[in-house]
């Protein structure tokens, strides 16, 4: 189903995307009329689904208002049944609840080029055309960061995403002892996600693991030796595959590539001070305390920096602690690892923070290089997670998370609520023209939406993974 829909959606030619955008956002007359909004919902849909398949995979639902209501389920109903011949049947109904939490976001971008650099390339490219197709590339990647790794408790600018709303089945897989990240010797970890899957109703869901590119090869390594069922009655026949091939999908779940599951190609964090924040905010007794702090960028969560300790000595039980660190380029937020003892095994999910700061009106301003710890005790901010131990290096490789989400629209968590102008292609990124001054052209590539939290219990995600 989900290779269907993506081979149907993405039939649109390169060039003529690029031509069709830009006539649609021009006011001229008998150039871009007819387009709007219509006919570029629908380029603007195809494109992001060739950018990203996991985007293509959730189910846009429009509403009409800035908070999405909707009934989340609680528990399935009763069980059992059998009674006797004259009982009264029982009522098990379903239980739900109504959710009316799921405020819509407002992300967006803004593109400008100047009548001089549209002429004076016209020969060569498209400037305005090339312009937005880059400004919808990265309102994609956007989208696909809040997706995987938003979080709205820590930062009410945008919406929350996988990573927080999965907390039923959330497994850590590294060394007890050590901390230190695993590799998978088996498929047996992909069976387990699944069968919690199962377990909780996602049998035959749109389902689909999200993992890194290098994971994927792991993983393919792994199934040495396979029986393809050829569909032919009586004795079927058998197809010995000896590896070196690359899995589309396993126990019938697909595989989407995504670079946002950490791994190969993540950084670590630099160097982290811990030092005494006062003695009035927090609460803090005297003793020495242990901190990590991980990026989280568009390529996933970074590792986490060197083990940074504090010993604090004032002598009251209000004490705060303040972190402080050069701001990582690209990061949109950070995870804050704490330990009352040493070591990586001990250090567990304390916070999670906006990588900026905001005016009154929600404008990003300055990137935050500290940070206050107030208490060791997990906020709202990371409720449910707060056995997360830090992603570090492991030998040659990084540690990874590994996802299996669930895309059903009412058990699953799959929905995402918009309210974007027109959608009749179901797209969930609208552009529109601003306006034309004597210099050049302004347009607004944005999304008016959120990630709908319907039944976390089929997804599962799976952190400390390493590939070598």
């Amino acid at each position: 189903m989900f290779l269907d829909r993506f081979n149907r959606m993405t039939s649109q030619a390169p060039g003529q995307t690029k031509e069709l955008l830009r006539k649609a956002l021009t006011s001229a007359a008998n150039s871009g009329a007819a387009l709007i909004p219509q006919h570029l919902e629908r380029i603007i849909t195809n494109t992001i689904i060739k950018l990203s398949p996991t985007i293509a995979m959730i189910k846009p639902e429009w509403d009409a208002q800035k908070l999405h209501e909707f009934n989340q389920i609680v528990d399935l109903g009763g069980y059992g049944g059998a009674m006797g011949e004259g009982a009264v049947t029982g009522v098990t109904n379903s239980t739900y609840t109504r959710n009316a939490t799921v405020n819509l976001k407002v992300i967006r971008r803004k593109g400008f080029v100047t009548d001089f650099e549209q002429e004076a390339a016209e020969r060569y490219i498209d400037a305005l055309a090339t312009e937005i197709e880059n400004q919808v590339r990265a309102q994609v990647y956007s989208l696909e960061f809040y997706l995987m790794s938003g979080n709205a408790d820590s930062n009410a600018y945008e919406f929350s995403g996988w990573d927080k709303f999965i907390v039923t089945n959330r497994i850590n897989n590294f060394d007890p002892s050590t901390g230190a990240p695993k590799v998978p010797s088996s498929l047996q970890f992909l069976d387990v996600m699944i069968d919690r899957s199962n377990r909780s109703g996602g049998t035959l869901h749109d389902r689909a693991f999200i993992m890194t590119p290098e994971m994927l090869s792991k993983v393919s390594q792994l199934l040495t030796n396979v029986r393809l069922n050829q569909g032919l009655q009586g004795d079927f026949s058998k197809v010995e595959v000896n590896g070196g091939w690359r899995l589309n999908a396993y126990r019938d779940v697909p595989i989407i590539q995504s670079t946002y599951c950490s791994g190969y190609g993540a950084s670590t964090m630099g160097t982290v001070t811990a030092t005494s924040g006062g003695t009035t905010g927090g609460s803090f007794s005297d003793g020495t305390y242990y901190f990590r702090v991980a990026a989280l960028t568009t390529e996933g969560e970074q590792m986490a920096s060197a083990q940074s300790s504090v010993t604090l000595s004032g002598g009251t039980s209000t004490q705060k602690i303040t972190l402080s660190f050069t701001a990582v380029a690209n990061a949109l937020s950070y995870k804050v690892y704490y330990g009352s003892t040493t070591g990586l095994q001990n250090s567990k999910l304390i916070d999670w923070v906006p990588a900026y700061a905001y005016d009154g009106n929600g404008t990003v301003g300055a990137a935050i290089t500290s940070i206050s710890v107030l208490s060791s005790v997990a906020t709202s901010k990371v409720t449910g997670l707060s056995n997360d131990l830090p992603l570090t290096p492991s030998a040659n490789a990084n540690a990874e998370i590994i996802m299996l989400v669930d895309f059903d629209k009412y058990q699953g968590m799959g929905k995402f609520a918009y309210n974007n102008p027109g959608g009749r292609e179901g797209g969930i990124i609208s552009t529109k023209p601003l306006y034309n001054n004597d210099a050049g052209e302004i347009f607004l590539v944005y999304t008016h939406g959120a990630l709908v939290n319907s039944f976390d219990a089929t997804s599962v995600i799976s952190r400390g993974w390493v590939v070598a």
